[in-house]
């Protein structure tokens, strides 16, 4: 004989927060965290002493952090193709003091694997290479490729361009003659170099 009888409907038990607002969160959704998942086991309430008896209270998590935490733990509550979007989006609209807050409640609760993504995406972030834009002066040596020549000397091969009372562009001999003696490298000196680099490629 089939069993046409609609399956119970999934409870939800009341939390209310430190800041004494209350939130409804499913049973499967609590079932993510350690300490709460427990606490419901014990209690065996029926969806009639859920609503007679008082509200679970968490006195050391607000209402706002606790909203986050069981936001992450009812889409958690089951198996989905859409949980790691889900956990990117989830995390960048998250400040560094929201991670702070959610990571504190996660590791309370025993909600494992939230605390593991938070760590892991504050740890990316942290690696995450800065994008910083060229200076000016970076700029222009990078768009004067083709007409490269020292100021100076005259010279159109360097091992590395440097920048010099703007808007000079010197070659590395030159910048560090003027740096060293605080003058201008001497023509013999730009001379002698390039004489020996023509004797280096014959």
């Amino acid at each position: 004989m089939l069993n046409n009888s609609a399956p119970a409907p999934e409870m939800y038990y009341r939390i209310v927060s430190s800041d004494q607002r209350e939130l409804r969160v499913s049973e499967r959704a609590l079932q993510q965290s350690k300490i709460l998942g427990t606490l419901i086991s014990i209690l065996g309430y029926s969806s009639e002493d859920i609503e007679s008896n008082p509200a679970i209270p968490l006195t050391n998590i607000d209402g706002n952090t606790l909203e986050l935490v069981f936001k992450w733990c009812e889409e958690h509550k089951s198996d989905s193709a859409t949980g790691k979007d889900f956990d990117e989006k989830f995390m960048n609209e998250m400040d560094d003091t929201k991670r702070f807050y959610v990571i504190c409640a996660a590791y309370y609760l025993g909600i494992e694997n939230l605390v593991a993504l938070v760590w892991k995406s504050s740890a990316d972030r942290i690696n995450a290479p800065v994008k910083v834009d060229p200076t000016p002066v970076e700029t222009q040596l990078q768009t004067t490729t083709i007409s490269r020549k020292c100021s100076r000397c005259g010279s159109t091969e360097t091992c590395k361009w440097r920048q010099c009372r703007s808007p000079n562009i010197l070659c590395n001999a030159c910048f560090i003659y003027h740096r060293k003696f605080n003058k201008d490298r001497p023509e013999s000196a730009s001379v002698a170099y390039e004489f020996r680099k023509m004797k280096k490629t014959h």
